[in-house]
């Protein structure tokens, strides 16, 4: 099973826009007598030890990335959502910024599977005469052709 790279981890958690302890803590990880929940969760991030399955499922949910995203290679760049002039930079907080960014991957995963099933609809409702004839059959070959699609011989 290909390994997760630490840093794609430490990526998910940042743009999710939680700190060590909330991620912590959300992902169900507490403090103990022997570590605080920050830290088990910075032995996964540091490469010391390697998250299980259900651990990546659960990080998966908790920092709204796909399951896949965790197997990169190295984090992706980030994409520029634009300029907002609404409020002041200060006034927005990372939570916000992490939120929107999901909202934006979503709304586009939205629009890629709605594009996918209008293409194929418009492939299925291809009309079949549309090519099926050349400029070299001449008139007297359309016509032979358009008698035999009356009579249902040819389609």
């Amino acid at each position: 099973m290909p390994r997760v790279n630490p840093e794609i981890l430490v990526w998910a958690r940042e743009t999710a826009g939680l700190s060590a302890g909330e991620a912590a803590r959300k992902l169900g990880y507490r403090d103990s007598d022997r570590a605080s929940a920050a830290q088990k969760l910075a032995e996964f991030e540091e490469g010391v030890k390697e998250p299980s399955r259900s651990l990546l499922s659960k990080m998966a949910q908790q920092y709204r990335r796909p399951l896949l995203a965790f197997y990169l290679s190295q984090p992706p760049a980030k994409g520029d959502r634009g300029a907002d002039f609404r409020t002041r930079a200060a006034a927005r907080s990372a939570t916000d910024a992490a939120t929107l960014d999901a909202l934006i991957r979503d709304v586009q995963a939205r629009q890629s599977m709605v594009r996918a099933v209008l293409e194929a609809e418009d492939a299925a409702a291809a009309l079949e005469f549309v090519g099926s004839l050349r400029m070299t059959e001449g008139a007297s070959g359309v016509a032979g052709h358009a008698a035999g699609c009356e009579r249902g011989a040819i389609s």
